[in-house]
Formats: C-alpha cells, structure tokens, sequence
C-alpha cells in the first residue's frame, strides 16, 4: 500500500516536470517574436559559457527524475549527492573562467555533452534511497 503511494506520487512529479518544461517552451516560443522582452533562450544564449553549470544541473535532475536507480542504504544517496555537488561546482568554476575570455563562446554540441555528462553522472553515482 504505502509502495503504491509512492510510485503514483512519483508518477504526479514526471507529469508536472514535463508539463512545466511545455510551458516554459510555448512561452519562450512566443516571447521570441517580441523584441522588447528578452527570452529565456535570448538569456542562455548570450550567457553560454558562464551557465554551463546550469546545463549540466538540468541534465543531471532530468536523469535523477527520470532514470534513476535505488538503493536501501541512505549513505549511497548522500554520497551520491555530494559527487553531484562537486562536479556542479567544478562545471560553475570552468564556465566563469571560461567566460573571462573575449569572444569565446561554447558550441552547441559542446553543452550538448554537457547536459549528457549532467545525466550519466547522476544516474550512474546518485542512487534514490528508498526503504526496503
């Protein structure tokens, strides 16, 4: 019973999460044919390289949300999250020192694979703890 629960809760968050991923693109679809309000996808594209770590976050709680594994020992999970911090930290130390340089600006494909590497990370070192 409680099992049940927690798997149809777990379901109500996928569907919210996608649902404010839709909103937030058909908004920023419509802002993007106003000039005089700056978009969200105006707002990343000029600040690239300084919110990879933004990229990589998004990555990372996508594959947390939607591909996770789990484990029953609390310790794994604050592990887990603890690697996930510090390479935050360390994608938010490269992209301000990145962004120190004039006229360098990160290619798509480049944070493409940083939103992946945000992903395999947190599904590969970031277990849900869940009592068993």
């Amino acid at each position: 019973m409680i099992l049940q629960f927690f798997i149809r809760n777990y379901k109500v968050a996928k569907i919210i999460v996608v649902s404010l991923l839709a909103i937030l693109l058909v908004v920023d679809v419509i802002l993007v044919f106003r000039d005089d309000i700056p978009t969200y996808s105006a707002f990343i594209k000029e600040n690239r390289t300084r919110l990879l770590w933004l990229t990589f976050t998004l990555g990372g709680l996508t594959s947390k949300i939607y591909y996770n594994r789990s484990t029953s020992e609390i310790l794994q999970e604050i592990n887990g999250f603890l690697s996930f911090l510090f390479m935050v930290i360390i994608v938010l130390m490269t992209g301000l020192v990145l962004s120190l340089v004039d006229g360098l600006v990160i290619p798509t494909f480049v944070q493409l694979l940083v939103l992946l590497s945000g992903g395999y990370l947190s599904h590969r070192f970031w277990p849900q703890y869940q009592k068993m």
